[in-house]
């Protein structure tokens, strides 16, 4: 299992992405505005007057489960789903021109502190039986503002 493991590790950070995040992103998606955890826009209201719009960032991620059945296929599948519904959360095509996609960065494999991906989950009898992956985003969809 440990084997399998290791290949799976490997196989996540070097070939998943592209699989995952192959599929239509028609908004905007920007880091621009985003200082820290913090969206920080300028708008300007009917009058004619700027004023500051703060927002925080939402926590987006998707953990998968790693077993000795586990296929990359599945694991891509389940991560592509959680992905595309969360980058376009039911906003159509025609209304997405007025939306942007406030992001610290795009999806990413969370590391532990040892730079792995993977990490154990539950044991049986002294051997781990499952493992865990997170794909994590920090951003938030917002309506455009005028300025």
């Amino acid at each position: 299992m440990i084997n399998k493991i290791k290949e799976f590790e490997n196989m996540l950070r070097n070939y998943s992405y592209a699989e995952i995040l192959d599929y239509p992103r028609f908004i905007k998606q920007s880091t621009r505005d985003v200082w820290g955890k913090t969206i920080c826009r300028i708008g300007k209201d009917e009058k004619g007057n700027y004023y500051e719009d703060r927002q925080e960032l939402e926590n987006w991620y998707v953990t998968v489960t790693i077993t000795k059945d586990t296929k990359l296929e599945d694991i891509v599948a389940e991560c592509k789903a959680f992905c595309q519904e969360k980058d376009t959360q039911g906003i159509s095509l025609e209304e997405s021109e007025n939306y942007t996609c406030h992001q610290l960065c795009d999806w990413r494999w969370l590391e532990g502190e040892d730079g792995k991906i993977i990490r154990e989950g539950k044991h049986l009898r002294g051997q781990c039986i499952e493992y865990y992956a997170t794909l994590v985003k920090y951003a938030k969809i917002l309506k455009d503002l005028e300025v």
